[in-house]
């Protein structure tokens, strides 16, 4: 028996094994990375998200909801209320829809920068 083809052929293997595991190592560290990334885009579309609703929530003012005094029609005293809103000098029934429309917009910049995130990231990951 040739001990030298023996040994060159178990040494040959033993290179291409330890190339395979090494290989191995950086995909999954590659990967890992790379998910790290995507959870990290998430999370900021979801903040953006939720800064955005909580905004929306500050600018439009919510009214205490004041008790109908004992033996009045409560149909009447809501629509004189609802009149007297409309006419205040802040003008909150008018700029309501401004702001929804603000929110609306805020919220389409947060998933527009979550999606542009994600797509870094999977360029990054097809393109390493």
């Amino acid at each position: 028996m040739n001990w030298h083809t023996f040994a060159s052929t178990l040494l040959g293997a033993l290179f291409t094994f330890s190339g395979i595991l090494f290989t191995q190592a950086l995909d999954l560290q590659r990967r890992k990375r790379d998910q790290k990334k995507l959870i990290h885009a998430l999370m900021q579309g979801l903040h953006d998200e939720i800064a955005g609703l909580l905004d929306f929530a500050r600018t439009n003012s919510v009214h205490p909801i004041e008790a109908v005094p004992d033996g009045t029609d409560s149909v009447r005293v809501a629509s004189a209320r609802r009149v007297a809103e409309d006419d205040r000098p802040d003008g909150s029934a008018v700029n309501a829809v401004t702001d929804r429309e603000r929110g609306q917009e805020k919220g389409k910049e947060s998933h527009l920068h979550a999606v542009r995130s994600q797509v870094t990231a999977r360029s990054v990951h097809s393109g390493a």
